[in-house]
């Protein structure tokens, strides 16, 4: 498949009208959703949810291409047929999920570089500034001397323990925007986490297991929070998501790259447009770095939004941020865009793609829905296969509706 097949491909599968359906959930992370059901998390149990979702009738009306686990693609329908050769002989491509979760970034490496940073600088401030700060430095010492035991009650006071009032009083002052935690430990509650799996990928990539696979997503995350996210996180993330693309596109498959900002926090609306346009532009610089050709890429990203803890709703500065978000940063040669409903209700999510799609942004835009796309045929059917022509319907209700809001009206007929 050369260059041209990739465009292509990518095209298919953010066709006017026709949205991508992400059940590339992990078994650890389809855990909470069975639980909430009383479902156990077994592999059959697993199989027969996808099988639901997979064998319904008629999504290839609204849905262009799945979003698979890999362990989906060795499962089989009910007449044991693979789940990937029903997609197929639907016109319907099968995605695969090729990062692997998410892992604390290691920070010890920047300590190092920030250490020897200082030592050459260090070395090279000249003799009489050395000496002047050495001065300065002993008077400061003198002066400690003098008033020690003021120092060390000041000390013990920075040091002790927060009390419950003074911790209210700092998120007020301060604003909670740290997702509740059970532990006061700072590096617990402020770490940042990069995608892993890049290791182990060119050997996914060349197994005959996933050969069918027609694209790839990897995703990243980023936290918003008055610490975060650090340039340090954004590049290192950036970095996996553009050599990822590189890889895939070696081995014939369309990569979509979702860089998420994660929902949860108390950040405006402002914050989260500015976060997402420079995590963008970072992105798109790094495929460029590394040779990627953005003709075959897809983004993934959510829409740009409060944070979650916090009250205000307004659809419409969410478009005109979203909008602005997207042209001031992803260039017109790229194939389209993708929207992930990222933890907003069903009816926002709606919402949210209808009030975009209704723009004039003359790129590609749609939908790569997991929770919002499934979770009323999850409802219906509860586990329960004498459920399943009821769960069905509600899923095909859903992709239809979802389809009708995704239509470009300024592209009708484009595609």
């Amino acid at each position: 498949m050369g260059k041209e097949e990739l465009r292509k491909t990518a095209l298919e599968l953010v066709r006017n009208g026709k949205g991508i359906l992400a059940i590339d959930e992990s078994p650890n992370s389809i855990q909470q959703k069975f639980e909430n059901y009383n479902i156990s998390n077994t592999a059959e149990n697993r199989r027969r949810f996808r099988n639901m979702l997979i064998e319904t009738e008629g999504i290839e009306k609204y849905i262009s291409g799945v979003i698979l686990h890999t362990e989906t693609f060795e499962q089989r329908n009910e007449k044991n047929n693979l789940f990937v050769d029903s997609l197929l002989s639907r016109g319907i491509m099968p995605g695969i999920k090729l990062d692997q979760g998410l892992v604390k970034i290691d920070y010890d490496d920047v300590k190092i570089k920030v250490q020897k940073k200082a030592k050459e600088m260090e070395e090279n401030v000249p003799a009489d500034v050395k000496s002047s700060v050495k001065n300065a430095g002993d008077k400061v010492v003198d002066f400690m001397k003098q008033h020690s035991e003021y120092a060390k009650a000041k000390v013990e006071e920075q040091e002790r323990p927060l009390t419950e009032e003074e911790k209210a009083k700092n998120r007020v002052k301060y604003g909670d925007y740290i997702k509740r935690s059970s532990s006061d430990n700072a590096e617990e509650r402020y770490h940042e986490q990069i995608s892993k799996g890049l290791e182990d990928l060119e050997k996914t990539l060349a197994s005959q297991k996933y050969k069918k696979a027609k694209f790839a997503k990897w995703r990243s995350v980023f936290t918003i929070t008055y610490r975060t996210p650090t340039f340090e996180a954004i590049d290192k993330n950036c970095d996996v998501l553009a050599k990822y693309a590189q890889l895939c596109l070696l081995h014939e498959l369309v990569p979509i790259v979702e860089p998420e900002i994660l929902f949860e926090g108390q950040f405006t609306i402002e914050a989260h447009y500015r976060v997402l346009k420079y995590v963008l532009s970072l992105l798109v610089n790094k495929l460029n770095y590394y040779n990627v050709d953005l003709t075959c890429v897809l983004f993934k990203i959510g829409f740009v939004t409060d944070g979650k803890d916090r009250a205000s709703v307004d659809k419409n500065s969410t478009t005109m941020f979203t909008q602005e978000a997207i042209m001031s940063s992803i260039p017109p040669q790229v194939p389209g865009i993708v929207f992930l409903s990222g933890g907003h209700t069903y009816e926002d999510a709606i919402d949210y793609l209808k009030m975009i799609s209704n723009l004039d942004l003359k790129m590609n835009l749609t939908y790569s829905y997991g929770r919002a796309l499934t979770s009323h045929a999850m409802q219906k059917w509860n586990g329960n296969d004498n459920n399943m022509e009821e769960a069905r319907k509600a899923f095909i209700e859903d992709c239809q509706i979802c389809s009708e809001a995704s239509k470009q009206r300024s592209m009708v007929g484009q595609g």
